[in-house]
């Protein structure tokens, strides 16, 4: 129906920004400044917050006041802290569209960072009702994919992927107060993401991962503890601070600034290990490699399809694809779209080599 055909609308037209925000960011690169790019978060609200914007459209509250200042201090290019980020996300979006959006177009083999940082899942969780094994299942599945294309680009280095546990959130909006550790949840939400994160922290606490992929390095991190307050006399539960998040879903720009110096230790650390790839992952482009620049991304799709029929990846939960299902938060046409795409792709990485 036309809702329909609105919401694909929007919603492409934010996935074509990003695809031109890569381009940009990587034609801007010369030999000359020898830029590196650091990192790129692929997420939902949170993540397209980083740009001031919510589907595609400048957000005028002043929750968000100061985030263009937050986001250069800490990663733009010129930024205090010596690292450079990308930061693409769609509001609303769920893993599965994550998974849609990195086959057509966001995950380039020109675009080279030395990690890649996921901040995806609670849409899963509260717009569409998936149980946490569903969730767990696509974010293994989505680490898997990017794993498998970084190592069909750049089979010689490091793929390091940081898996953030999902943010805290509840609907009650009285004082924010949520439950903890426990399996009763009387303020929606909390339980599933809690569930959600324990299980990707035991599938993800080594952080040296070996895949069928080539060398990989999985990180887990969770940050929620900073966003969450005590309750006196209630071990159980906790508050989320409503400075940091006012609507107790998504961070303001304190609860950006935080989260962003939390992306910096974790970053750092990262980068200090000796097992870090330092070798080649840089966005400098010769004359020559500026002018192939289109030709190779329209040369990405196929890659990425013989990346799928000749790499066998492990993934680290018993899961299998048939029992993991794309859902999408945009409507018919783009849900089914995206649910055909990602069940097809599925079931080739899962196949691997014939």
């Amino acid at each position: 129906d036309d809702n329909d055909v609105n919401v694909d609308d929007w919603y492409n037209r934010i996935h074509q920004a990003n695809v031109q925000l890569i381009r940009d960011t990587i034609l801007d690169a010369t030999d000359e400044d020898n830029e590196r790019l650091d990192v790129v978060f692929f997420g939902d609200d949170s993540t397209e917050h980083w740009l001031r914007k919510e589907k595609g459209q400048f957000i005028t509250s002043r929750t968000y006041d100061g985030m263009d200042r937050i986001w250069n201090r800490y990663f733009g290019e010129k930024s205090e802290t010596g690292l450079h980020g990308l930061p693409l996300g769609v509001s609303g979006d769920t893993i599965p569209n994550v998974l849609w959006r990195i086959e057509n177009g966001e995950m380039p083999s020109s675009l080279q960072p030395r990690v890649w940082w996921l901040s995806i899942g609670s849409n899963d969780l509260a717009h569409y009702d998936c149980s946490p094994h569903l969730v767990v299942e696509g974010m293994v599945h989505l680490v898997d994919r990017i794993l498998a294309l970084q190592h069909y680009y750049r089979p010689n280095t490091t793929a390091n992927v940081v898996v953030q546990a999902i943010f805290p959130r509840t609907t009650n909006v009285q004082d924010g107060r949520i439950r903890i550790n426990t399996t009763s949840d009387i303020y929606n939400d909390w339980s599933a993401i809690q569930q959600v994160n324990t299980k990707l922290k035991d599938i993800y606490n080594n952080n040296n991962n070996n895949n069928n992929t080539g060398t990989a390095r999985i990180r887990f991190v969770d940050f929620n503890n900073a966003f969450l307050a005590p309750v006196v006399n209630h071990p159980n539960e906790a508050y989320l601070v409503s400075r940091l998040m006012p609507d107790h879903v998504h961070p303001s720009s304190f609860g950006h600034e935080l989260w962003a110096q939390k992306i910096v230790q974790e970053l750092q650390d990262i980068f200090s290990s000796p097992t870090t790839n330092n070798n080649t992952n840089t966005m400098n482009h010769n004359n020559n490699d500026i002018d192939k620049e289109e030709e190779e991304e329209t040369n990405d799709k196929n890659q990425q399809d013989e990346a799928s029929q000749g790499t066998t990846t492990n993934t680290t939960s018993s899961s299998s694809s048939s029992s993991w299902r794309g859902y999408g938060r945009h409507g018919k046409n783009i849900a089914v779209k995206r649910w055909i795409f990602s069940l097809v792709h599925g079931i080739t990485l899962l196949a691997g080599p014939s």
